[in-house]
């Protein structure tokens, strides 16, 4: 699939300098309501999806997470990583920071000004600042070799209900552009192949054909006999475990392997319908 990792961080009103801004734990109702509506929160001790280079054990128990048929989204939000002490403060801000798509949320009075996180990438800046008449103005700024993305762009007003949504893909689509202009990003089709052939090559059974490695499980050249008693199959340890377990999770008496095949049939294996 296509992966994006991409920066959430919440401004509060008068903070002005990386250090305060890291330091936040929670945000607004509002702010935690945009953040619900990214994605869904995933456990990340037990997330089997693109993780983002995140670890629970130091950055967090959880974060917001997107995903559908072609594209999966982590969210490195600043709020959901500790900041505890000084070391969990570099880290949150290693993961911010190196972030080409920054989702900024402010809530001060003065624009957010980039000089404020201090950071050399976050090629495109999605500022979201709240208003008093309950609508979003939502500026998008990016350096200027960016190519064009959508769908909000420049100055927009949104509501509270679309908010999540428009920027979430804006941010996914600005994700997409910045790579297009890198020459050291791999396309998610060429990670996907590689990753298709790793998975081959260590699961290469001595390159035997399919008839051959089902002959050698059903029509061993010695007669052997399954021991359900002892939950081996003596003479098969040389299967892949995977098929061993098949074999011994059989809860029937001995039966000569070499009668079964014979009769066309194999030794009582389990239903696995």
């Amino acid at each position: 699939t296509e992966t994006h990792k991409l920066a959430v961080i919440y401004i509060g009103s008068g903070q002005e300098d990386k250090q305060s801004i890291l330091l936040n734990s929670q945000g607004s109702a509002e702010f935690e309501n945009f953040v619900h509506g990214l994605g869904w929160s995933v456990d990340l001790a037990k997330h089997q999806g693109f993780m983002g280079g995140l670890d629970a054990r130091i950055n967090g128990a959880s974060t917001p997470y997107y995903s559908n048929s072609t594209t999966e989204v982590i969210f490195h939000t600043s709020t959901c990583m500790p900041s505890d002490c000084d070391d969990a403060v570099n880290r949150k801000f290693k993961h911010l920071g190196n972030d080409e798509v920054m989702i900024i949320w402010s809530e001060h009075w003065r624009p957010f000004r980039r000089s404020m996180l201090r950071t050399e990438f976050g090629d495109v800046l999605i500022v979201i600042y709240p208003l008093r008449n309950g609508l979003f103005n939502v500026k998008v700024q990016k350096q200027s070799n960016v190519p064009f993305f959508g769908p909000l762009n420049e100055s927009s007003l949104v509501t509270a209900e679309l908010l999540p949504l428009l920027v979430r893909q804006t941010a996914i689509n600005a994700s997409r552009a910045v790579r297009s202009i890198r020459l050291d990003v791999r396309e998610h089709f060429e990670e996907r192949a590689d990753l298709l052939q790793r998975i081959i090559s260590s699961n290469l059974l001595e390159n035997k054909s399919f008839s051959d490695f089902m002959n050698r499980i059903f029509n061993p050249s010695t007669k052997r006999e399954y021991d359900s008693s002892t939950a081996s199959l003596a003479g098969f340890s040389h299967l892949p475990s995977e098929l061993s377990a098949l074999f011994a999770s059989n809860n029937s008496a001995k039966v000569p392997v070499e009668e079964a095949a014979q009769r066309n049939t194999v030794p009582n294996l389990p239903n696995t319908k």
